[in-house]
Parts: structure tokens; C-alpha cells; sequence
């Protein structure tokens, strides 16, 4: 069985020269066949908070608001793990303007790359492939439509789609904290997080143009 946990960082709003939007999103999905090594990891790093930073934290791991250190920790602990880093980047600037009007619609349609991704980069199409992604709507409809799009992926013998909030899932505070280092890297060009996952990412630019052979 294969677990693909996925978070997003940055947003999709089409207009990214108004400010407070970023010109780039970024769609991480991480890959393991052992969730359990990975909660384990992100347990371990919060465990090492201290007292005051965890009554702050209140039991989850957000990215944005951990300390420099505690956001290394853990990207050296998920990069020593049997996993890989699949990342979707969107240069809004270089995307047609239809394209990002569909926000939903290229939210999709960058999750289902992943899954393109996931399989091309040789895992195994005949077994359970668990697709978990941290919940941004709150529209049962939308996350309902979200599902069935992924479930029309047939290349699985069994996929299953679920969306939860992070905080209920430490496979999705792991891949935030990636997110948010790529993201990081990619839109304002500091790679000092990034580098300590590097070796096991794969990076897909997504332009809204189908270039799949």
C-alpha cells in the first residue's frame, strides 16, 4: 500500500501582481509506504518543543509558525525516511488567464497530475494507493466533486481519496512543512529548507497545458 499525503502553500487567486497574492502555488504530495515512520517523525519533533511552544502549538505542526530549528529538525528526519517528494508548481504569470479563473477546476486538475506523477515515477499501479489531502474547503459539494474527479484515476486496483483537516493527521503537518519550504524556495528564492529534502524531490511545472506523451 502506498499513502500519498498532499498540501498546498501559496494561493490561487489569479491576480498576482495585487498584493498579498503570490505569482507561484505549489501542490507537494509525499510518498511512503510506512505513514506510521512518518507520524513518527513528526511526533518526535514535537516532542522536542518546549513547554511554552507547545501550548502555543496546541499538538499540531503548522509550518509558518514553527521556529527555524524545528522546521529543519524535521525536514532532516522526513528526508532520512523511505519517501519521496512530489511537487506541481504553478507560475501564474506564465498560466493562461482561464486557467486560474477555474480555481476548483486547476485545484483538481494539479491533484491529478500528482497522481499521474506518482504512478509515472514507478510505483505500483495493482496495489491500494491512500490519497489523503489537507481539507481547504469547507463546501461538502466542492470536496465531494474534488473526490470523484481523483476516483476517475482507474490506473489504481484500489484508490481511495479522503480530505481532512491537518491537524487530525501528522502525514499531512509532514508534507505542510515541505510545502511551505518549496514554496519558500520558489517564490522568494531561499532554498535553505528546500535543500534538506532535495534529494528526494521531483519537481512538475504545470502551465494549464497538457504536454503528457
Amino acid at each position: 500500500m502506498i499513502t500519498l499525503y498532499v498540501d498546498e502553500s501559496g494561493d490561487l487567486g489569479p491576480d498576482c501582481e495585487r498584493q498579498g497574492t503570490s505569482r507561484h502555488f505549489v501542490l507537494t504530495g509525499l510518498v511512503c509506504r510506512d505513514p506510521r515512520a512518518v507520524a513518527k517523525a513528526v511526533r518526535a519533533v514535537y516532542s522536542t518543543l518546549s513547554s511554552t511552544d507547545k501550548q502555543h502549538h496546541h499538538g499540531v505542526l503548522h509550518a509558518y509558525a514553527l521556529r527555524p530549528a524545528t522546521r529543519r529538525r524535521l525536514l532532516t528526519q522526513l528526508a532520512a525516511l523511505e519517501i519521496r517528494v512530489v511537487a506541481a508548481i504553478v507560475d501564474k504569470a506564465l498560466t493562461p488567464r482561464h486557467v486560474l479563473a477555474d480555481q476548483h477546476g486547476l485545484y483538481s486538475d494539479l491533484a491529478d497530475h500528482l497522481l499521474n506523477e506518482v504512478l509515472a515515477r514507478g510505483s505500483t499501479p495493482d496495489g491500494v494507493l491512500d490519497v489523503v489531502v489537507s481539507q481547504r474547503e469547507t463546501s461538502a459539494a466542492l470536496n465531494r466533486a474534488f473526490t470523484r474527479r481523483l476516483l476517475r484515476h482507474g490506473r489504481w486496483a484500489a484508490l481511495n481519496v479522503s480530505i481532512s483537516p491537518a491537524s487530525g493527521v501528522k502525514g499531512l503537518q509532514a508534507v505542510d512543512c515541505v510545502s511551505w519550504s518549496l514554496f519558500r524556495w520558489i517564490e522568494y528564492g531561499d532554498d535553505s529548507y528546500a535543500a534538506l529534502i532535495e534529494s528526494k524531490l521531483v519537481l512538475v511545472d504545470y502551465d494549464g497545458l497538457d504536454r503528457r506523451q
